[in-house]
């Protein structure tokens, strides 16, 4: 798997380091809590201005994807942050 150069810099940048994805299950828990923690100290919460549009599309090798783009206002220049 590639990942992107600009996804990388935010690691390193925004989380400090590169998310756990193996482990034992505890691991892998306190290392989700370790990052939300980080990112709720850097941004703001979700307001009640921004709503969602959910896409969902399957690819062509026939995984079943769903896209979440926040809405509200563009000109605001921030959006919200969703770790999943």
């Amino acid at each position: 798997m590639e990942i992107s150069q600009e996804w990388l810099a935010f690691e390193k940048d925004v989380l400090g380091k590169r998310p756990l994805t193996t482990g034992t299950v505890e691991e892998v828990r306190q290392a989700y809590r370790t990052i939300s923690e980080t990112l709720e100290g850097q941004y703001a919460a979700l307001g009640e201005e921004w709503g969602v549009r959910d896409h969902k599309e399957v690819t062509s090798s026939g995984l079943a994807i769903r896209i979440y783009t926040p809405t509200g206002d563009p000109k605001r220049g921030e959006y919200p942050v969703g770790v999943l």
